[in-house]
């Protein structure tokens, strides 16, 4: 009886200990050297170079992949740090509108309509940092298990707060104004 439960418990450690490291991470190309993460939501040390001198912080590693928005549908993404930001829906319109142009013509003393056609096109992008990533942002996907304010609320709702970049542009012109606000 003792036998088999041995024998499970050997090849879980075989198991464990043939699955190696998940990844190793080069921090920055001045680090002295390479980061191995052998665990998920391990601390990774990263780093940048300003002004002579190597500024060192660190993220929380993962190596999964769900589901996401992708250039036209969904796709999957690879996420490698919780604070990843997870596309989760894309939106481009564009609206039409004639509108009027005064003129005058050189021999007429009174003006002459004509009209002009106006493209304005917005795109929206929404996102999430994959901690924050709630069972009702991606059909299909159950959540970060990381997420504190995700879950159903006292009154049986459920949100996901997103982020969201509005970008418009007017055909013709060469300023695209941009703002970025949370949507839930």
């Amino acid at each position: 009886m003792y036998f088999p439960q041995a024998v499970a418990a050997a090849l879980l450690l075989a198991d464990i200990a043939l699955a190696g490291p998940l990844a190793t991470i080069v921090p920055c190309s001045e680090a002295p050297r390479n980061v191995t993460a052998t665990s998920q939501h391990q601390a990774i040390p990263t780093c940048t170079k300003s002004n002579g001198k190597l500024l060192w912080s660190s993220y929380d590693y993962v190596s999964t992949v769900i589901s996401c928005w992708g250039e036209s549908s969904i796709s999957s993404c690879t996420v490698t740090d919780t604070a990843q930001l997870v596309p989760i829906s894309r939106a481009v319109t564009t609206a039409t509108s004639v509108v009027p142009i005064t003129t005058k013509h050189f021999r007429r003393h009174y003006p002459s309509p004509s009209y002009s056609t106006v493209y304005e096109t917005v795109s929206k992008e929404w996102v999430a940092p994959y901690k924050k990533l709630g069972g009702f942002a991606i059909p299909g996907y159950g959540g970060c298990e990381l997420c504190e304010e995700c879950g159903t609320q006292e009154d049986e709702t459920r949100t996901q707060a997103l982020s969201v970049t509005e970008c418009t542009s007017v055909a013709g012109e060469v300023a695209v104004v941009c703002s970025k606000y949370t949507d839930t």
